[in-house]
């Protein structure tokens, strides 16, 4: 009798919310934690410790992809000859402040470089 596997997506980190105390120990020196200060913690301490650096190097992974994703996009972009627009409309990680302090820099440097006619 065949029987059907659900396969599962493996997680860059334990996937597991309950470890043993052993691992517990392990995992909170391996994001930095002393061992002579991990002694003093509480498991509770330990699990909120743990679990806010596994939610940080989730988050910094999701802003990796993100990155990874718009580099590639524009790279095909470029390739396939479309008009690549400027930085701040490609990405939108500026405020409209910056655009706006981007957009004046860019009138100023424009009009520095028109040639005067005696």
């Amino acid at each position: 009798m065949l029987i059907a596997r659900r396969i599962a997506k493996t997680l860059p980190f334990p996937s597991s919310k309950y470890l043993s105390f052993e691992d517990t120990i392990l995992e909170a020196n391996s994001y930095g934690l002393p061992f002579d200060t991990l002694m003093n913690f509480t498991f509770g301490e330990l699990s909120y410790y743990i679990h806010y650096h596994r939610e940080r190097k989730r988050r910094e992974y999701q802003e990796k992809s993100i990155l990874t994703y718009y580099q590639a996009a524009l790279t095909a972009k470029i390739m396939f000859g479309d008009k690549v627009n400027e930085v701040f409309e490609e990405f939108p990680y500026w405020t409209e402040d910056e655009i706006l302090d981007i957009r004046a820099g860019q009138a100023v440097s424009y009009f520095n470089n028109i040639p005067f006619e005696d």
